[in-house]
């Protein structure tokens, strides 16, 4: 029996090789991930270090959520643990309802995203910042408007999971927003 020539094995490596970077040049990085907050990665950084870095906050009565409130800028923030303790969501807004009991925690560093974007900022300074939103909703009558981003781990390198965003905006400005990357 023959023996196969030693530059058949080298064109299947590179076929093989070839395949797998292209099933990983699917994936691309999203404009619009953005995953910082306030020195928190959502999605990658654990209880611990929110903990160490701005205390044990207020707990929720399920022990699933740190809330925090910033004086400065008048805003509650909340981080949401998944599995393992892992931080894989955060709310900040200036909704008083939302927990009243988090001004017991304080935080009084400048409040922005990753990519610099806080509460107050405009809709044209999102779509400056992350691209146009791929969902786009207003509320019945009222000044409210939402701006939506999703994507997956399968479509983006720098996603864990599942990754949302959300901005909400009254008379053009950002009253809210919501990060996401976990299940």
């Amino acid at each position: 029996m023959k023996k196969p020539k030693a530059w058949l094995f080298s064109i299947l490596f590179l076929m093989v090789t070839s395949f797998a970077d292209c099933e990983e040049s699917r994936k691309v990085s999203h404009k619009f991930v953005d995953k910082n907050f306030i020195g928190i990665t959502i999605g990658t950084d654990f209880l611990i270090k929110l903990e160490t870095l701005f205390g044990k906050g207020v707990v929720d009565s399920e022990g699933d959520s740190r809330c925090y409130f910033n004086p400065s800028e008048s805003a509650y923030i909340v981080f949401v643990l998944c599995e393992d303790n892992r931080i894989c969501s955060v709310l900040v807004s200036k909704d008083k309802s939302l927990w009243e009991e988090c001004e017991k925690a304080l935080i009084r560093i400048p409040m922005q995203t990753g990519k610099g974007i806080k509460i107050g900022d405009t809709r044209e300074e999102i779509i400056l910042t992350y691209g146009p939103p791929q969902k786009k909703e207003a509320s019945n009558g009222f000044e409210i408007e939402s701006f939506e981003y999703h994507t997956t781990f399968e479509k983006d390198v720098d996603v864990n999971l599942y990754y949302d965003s959300k901005f909400d905006f009254d008379r053009g400005k950002l009253i809210r927003l919501f990060i996401h990357d976990g299940s």
